[in-house]
């Protein structure tokens, strides 16, 4: 069973073949994901830059852009970094492996998709998503916490330098007049 943040999840599916995005959308409106499709490369970064997805489907061999150069431009755009992008493809090879992965996607599936696997995949995806960004903001959080604490220690430090030294004149002047008596 999924969490509410994991269903009500947008994606974007870039596909140029029009079965290939029926499949994902039905799959994933099924899950109760909601989901966008782009027709090609130019479409998808634009439907990107507009809906702020939570997770890509990106075929890798589309006309005009191949799916390389999208992923390239979205992860290249300011909030498109922490989006995971999963490459769909029927290419079996090592070398458009490599390629994606250099290219900055997160998973990479191959044509035909079981409907099952791909559900997985995403749910996955958005998982990691999800822990990545906690683990971030309780990262920040200690980093306060730490700097805070070095703060408050260099304050105390100051505050007990200048206790001794205020209070070192008046004991020495104590003891200066103890000794004189």
């Amino acid at each position: 069973m999924q969490d509410a943040e994991t269903t009500s999840a947008t994606i974007l599916v870039v596909d140029d073949n029009e079965a290939n995005r029926a499949l994902a959308q039905n799959t994933l409106e099924d899950e109760g994901y909601r989901v966008i499709l782009a027709n090609n490369g130019a479409e998808g970064i634009a439907a990107f830059e507009k809906e702020r997805p939570d997770c890509v489907l990106l075929d890798i061999r589309m006309p005009d852009m191949d799916g390389f150069a999208v992923c390239e431009r979205i992860r290249a755009l300011p909030f498109g970094s922490d989006v995971p992008i999963l490459f769909l493809t029927a290419l079996r090879d090592v070398d458009t492996f490599d390629h994606a992965v250099r290219a900055g996607g997160n998973d990479y599936l191959t044509k035909p998709i079981r409907p099952s696997d791909l559900v997985v995949r995403v749910q996955s995806a958005l998982k990691v998503r999800r822990l990545t960004a906690e683990l971030r903001e309780h990262f920040e959080l200690l980093k306060r916490q730490r700097d805070d604490m070095h703060r408050l220690q260099l304050q105390k430090e100051r505050l007990m330098a200048f206790v001794v030294h205020d209070l070192k004149n008046p004991v020495n002047s104590m003891d200066l007049h103890a000794q004189v008596l």
